[in-house]
């Protein structure tokens, strides 16, 4: 039996700065940290002082792979943005169109993975289809709103739409206000509680999910047998990729 206490602490994962001064002020104060942020020079240099200084790091959902951290733990992103690409592809059928990109930030290492793999797909299989740049809103409804409303007045030819992250909220907001949910293939991820409303009203197709709670249980599993030397089972720690629709929510 192990016996571990977990502090969960809040930092500005859009920030390098901010995150790095945070990371580097855990130092002497914890055995392990488990870090969800940036893919940055500032932000990979804080995690290999803190591994230098004797904690066991595991990255959390968006890597850090140039750092010295021990783990990462999460999906394979670029099959999950293959994944929406695939989907959306096949709901919006051979008609043309534009297809939208929201996403919180090109920083975040599985944000920029997703859209990868998004894009990989789309310019391969669904060559009809053209994709306009990506709109950043950081993850928050409050900006992803007004966003999503200006991009839907400028795009009447709008068939698709990709979001990568969250701030889902205000996507949803702005697609029923806009009354064209309905022409609008929408593919998001996670299905929180807004998720699975938008998934049963019909304003999102699919939803492409990650357990948390095993990416958290994992990730203190794996922490643990870093500090005491215990083997690690491989198959039990694989995050798995779930896409969700109208019929099959848990």
């Amino acid at each position: 039996e192990q016996r571990a206490t977990a502090v969960v602490q809040r930092a500005d994962v859009f920030s390098p700065e901010a995150l790095a001064r945070h990371i580097a002020g855990l130092r002497g104060r914890c055995d392990a940290a488990v870090i969800m942020g940036l893919d940055h020079p500032l932000v990979r240099a804080a995690i290999d002082d803190l591994v230098a200084g004797g904690v066991v790091v595991v990255t959390l959902v968006s890597d850090v792979p140039g750092s010295r951290r021990t783990r990462f733990v999460g999906i394979d992103n670029v099959a999950a943005g293959r994944t929406a690409a695939s989907l959306l592809g096949r709901f919006v059928g051979p008609r043309p169109g534009r297809v939208g990109i929201v996403m919180g930030s090109r920083a975040l290492r599985d944000h920029a993975e997703r859209l990868f793999g998004f894009e990989q797909v789309m310019g391969a299989e669904h060559a009809q289809l053209k994709l306009l740049a990506p709109i950043e809103g950081h993850d928050l409804s409050q900006r992803t709103e007004p966003l999503v409303t200006e991009l839907l007045q400028a795009e009447p030819e709008l068939v698709g739409l990709y979001s990568i992250g969250a701030g889902n909220r205000g996507i949803q907001a702005a697609l029923e206000r806009s009354g064209r949910a309905s022409q609008i293939v929408w593919i998001c991820h996670e299905l929180t509680p807004h998720a699975r409303q938008a998934l049963l009203t019909g304003v999102a197709d699919a939803v492409i999910n990650q357990d948390a709670g095993h990416e958290i249980r994992s990730a203190c599993r794996l922490a643990l047998a870093a500090l005491s030397g215990e083997r690690v089972l491989t198959d039990q720690e694989r995050i798995r990729i779930d896409i969700f629709l109208r019929d099959n929510m848990p």
